[in-house]
């Protein structure tokens, strides 16, 4: 979803909205949300509003993509440095911002990297396969001698049987917690 906030609307009244509409995403726990917007509440102020805004936006178990720092403003002129567009997320999505200049506007590129967390537990269960590849040459080598092949598909059988009994599976359990 991408918004815009005039830079002279009621501010107060967009917290409200935005409020409404991150509350709504939170209750729809298994969707992937991102809000991008150019919302003309500048981050790097020290000012009550941004971190009212951050307040809003982390109360509702989002959160601000943009790293909150000189270096990653999102306007650079000759006399103001801000952060005014952001890049929302609920939590289990993260991403990584690229910003560049360009001559259409005063505002940098933000090119942004999505990355999603796929756990949800406390441990993940994991399934390696080994494959012995000393016992699956003479495994095969075995088979090949032993057996007449008149195609194609029985040297695939032949392969792929082997490849199963030299296969050995594993599971183990990385656990989240530190």
């Amino acid at each position: 979803m991408d918004i815009y906030r005039p830079p002279r609307d009621n501010t107060m009244q967009f917290m409200d909205d935005l409020d409404n509409v991150t509350s709504s995403q939170k209750k729809k726990k298994k969707n992937d949300f991102i809000l991008i917007g150019d919302i003309n509440i500048d981050l790097l102020k020290n000012t009550n509003t941004p971190e009212t805004y951050i307040n809003c936006i982390t109360s509702n178990a989002f959160q601000v993509q943009n790293k909150i720092t000189p270096e990653s403003s999102t306007r650079t002129t000759e006399t103001i440095i801000s952060i005014l567009v952001n890049i929302i997320t609920n939590n289990n999505i993260t991403a990584d911002m690229f910003l560049e200049d360009h001559v259409i506007s005063d505002h940098k590129i933000i090119f942004i990297n999505i990355k999603k967390q796929i756990y949800q537990s406390e441990k993940i269960v994991c399934k390696k396969q080994r494959l012995n590849e000393i016992l699956w040459r003479q495994t095969i080598q075995e088979k090949l001698s032993n057996q007449e092949i008149y195609s194609f598909k029985e040297l695939k059988n032949i392969i792929n049987t082997s490849k199963l009994e030299c296969t050995t599976k594993y599971t183990y359990k990385i656990n989240l917690k530190n």
